[in-house]
C-alpha cells in the first residue's frame, strides 16, 4: 500500500531534486542524484534573539533509493548562517556519501 499515489510521489522527489541542485553548491556527490529539502526553524519564547534550528531531509539515489537522512542542528548559531542548506546539509551528504561507500 502507497501513501501517495506514484504520479504525487514522482512529482515530490522532482522537486526534491531541484532543491538539492540549488542548495548543493561545492557540496556534490560525484554520479549520485540525491532528493532534500532544507529548513530553518524559530523556536524558543523569543525566537528573534534564539539561534534557530537548522534542518536538512533527503534521501538517494533519488529514483532508486538506498538511503534517507534527517539531520537537525539545534541551536545552529548566527542568525545568518544558520540555515539547513550551510549547516544541515553537509552533515546529510556526507553521511549519505559513507553510506553508500559501506553499502557498495
Amino acid at each position: 500500500r502507497r501513501a501517495v499515489p506514484e504520479q504525487v510521489a514522482d512529482t515530490l522527489t522532482d522537486l526534491m531534486v531541484a532543491a538539492e541542485q540549488v542548495t548543493q553548491q561545492k557540496g556534490a556527490i560525484a554520479g549520485v542524484q540525491i532528493a532534500s529539502k532544507t529548513g530553518t526553524a524559530e523556536h524558543g519564547t523569543d525566537p528573534r534573539n534564539t539561534p534557530p534550528h537548522a534542518w536538512y531531509i533527503a534521501f538517494a539515489p533519488a529514483q532508486a533509493p538506498k538511503v534517507a537522512v534527517a539531520v537537525l542542528v539545534e541551536n545552529g548559531g548566527n542568525r545568518l548562517s544558520a540555515t539547513g542548506g550551510a549547516l544541515a546539509a553537509p552533515i546529510g551528504r556526507a553521511t549519505i556519501a559513507a553510506a553508500l561507500r559501506e553499502g557498495s
